[in-house]
């Protein structure tokens, strides 16, 4: 079998990108590992609060953290970063009155860096991707048995709407980017999954499964436009076996 080439952590939207990135790593003569769980942060510090599943999302994330800590692979770090608010704390640097989650991700994405990344480990941040004009019809387009009334046609929505909505949100990354240069890269999913406008199905191709998870298809198409990013991502976290190891840390 191939050797382990590259991992991903975060919740359900980093399962989602396993097809993304799989196909690439494949092409690079690697495979992956994915460590995943539904609705639970997985970053250093970082824990979701006011739900039944605070413990064990906590549990979960230190057993994984552990695993990709005890190597230097290159690591996809995707999160729902847009949908658990005012949940979200951290740990270690406490919780600010009135700090906004963006912050809340700030803190967890850099002490995540610092925790894993202390030897020079490659870090690839899924950025937030595009959520559907259709949110409250998304689960009527999946097939059912029986016959039932056709909803109308979900709108596509314009690359300038999902700017506007990530453009905070990304504007923090690029200054995480910054300050971890030699480390860090940004995949915005946007960029492949919209042209002039961004598309909910092409060709009867649906690209969402429910209001924002990307079907294989649609995760497909994602890594099918950013595939020299992500493989020059996984190459560059992979040096050929005797490679002097010096200046990445």
């Amino acid at each position: 079998n191939e050797p382990v080439g590259v991992q991903q952590i975060g919740d359900s939207f980093a399962a989602q990108y396993v097809a993304t990135v799989d196909p690439v790593a494949r092409d690079a003569g690697v495979r992956g590992e994915a460590y995943t769980e539904e609705g639970c942060p997985m970053l250093t510090g970082i824990v979701r609060t006011g739900f039944d599943g605070t413990a064990k999302c906590k549990l979960q994330r230190d057993k994984y953290l552990d695993a990709v800590r005890k190597n230097e692979l290159p690591l996809v770090l995707s999160q729902s970063w847009m949908t658990y608010g005012d949940a979200l704390h951290s740990e270690l640097n406490g919780s600010v009155p009135r700090t906004s989650s963006i912050e809340v991700w700030r803190v967890g994405i850099e002490d995540t860096i610092r925790d894993l990344g202390a030897r020079g480990r490659k870090f690839l941040i899924i950025a937030p991707g595009v959520e559907p004009g259709c949110r409250s019809q998304m689960t009527r387009f999946e097939p059912g048995p029986l016959w039932h009334a056709p909803t109308k046609p979900c709108p596509a929505v314009s690359p300038q709407q999902v700017e506007a909505t990530n453009r905070d949100f990304n504007a923090m990354l690029l200054d995480v980017q910054r300050r971890y240069r030699d480390q860090v890269r940004i995949l915005y999913p946007h960029k492949y999954l919209c042209d002039a406008e961004c598309p909910i199905d092409v060709n009867g191709l649906w690209f969402y499964w429910d209001v924002n998870h990307l079907t294989v298809a649609g995760a497909r198409r994602v890594g099918a436009g950013a595939w020299d990013l992500i493989r020059g991502f996984i190459t560059d976290g992979n040096p050929p076996a005797g490679a002097s190891s010096r200046g990445r840390s």
